[in-house]
Parts: C-alpha cells; sequence; structure tokens
C-alpha cells in the first residue's frame, strides 16, 4: 500500500504537442547514475552496506527526478508566456537563449 495518495495534477500543465507531456527522463537518470555518478564517488568492491546504500540512492535519484522533472513545468511555463518569441529561438538551435 502506498503512504502517500498520488497527487493529483491538473492535466493542462504540460503540453500535449509533441508529446511533451509524456516526456520521462527517469531510464535516462537511472542510467547515468549507475554508469557515471556511482562510480565516480565510489570505490568499487563490497563495503556490505546493502541498506543503507539502497536508501541514500533512492533519495538521490528521487531528488534528481523532482529536479528535472519540475523543469518541464518552468519550460512550457516560459514557453506559454512567450510562445512566438520562444519557438523563434527554438528554431535558431539558441539553447542558451531558451
Amino acid at each position: 500500500t502506498m503512504l502517500l495518495d498520488a497527487l493529483d495534477y491538473p492535466t493542462d500543465l504540460l503540453s500535449t504537442t509533441g508529446g511533451a507531456c509524456d516526456v520521462n527522463f527517469n531510464e535516462i537518470l537511472l542510467k547515468k547514475y549507475i554508469d557515471a555518478v556511482v562510480p565516480s564517488i565510489a570505490d568499487g568492491g563490497d563495503d556490505e552496506q546493502y541498506g543503507s546504500t539502497v536508501l541514500a540512492d533512492i533519495a538521490v535519484l528521487q531528488a534528481l527526478s523532482r529536479r528535472v522533472h519540475y523543469g518541464k513545468f518552468v519550460a512550457e511555463s516560459k514557453y506559454r508566456s512567450d510562445p512566438d518569441g520562444y519557438q523563434k529561438l527554438v528554431d535558431e538551435g539558441d539553447a542558451g537563449g531558451v
């Protein structure tokens, strides 16, 4: 059973155009975490700290996921504030401007 009820977000927070509302970065975050982050911060081998390690990994991955996915809402909000201006930046490939 869930400890907390699922959050009920409004359905129009993200555009359905181009599938923006369906983008989920969790698979990418997990792969990068396992392949790049963990090897750069931990020595190889077994320290037998499975429980505490799992809890720390989960906390980090959840925080990263929240941060990245909240960014989708920020990007959508910025775009909605000036669609023509942001579309121009996107068309020009101006990542810095976006």
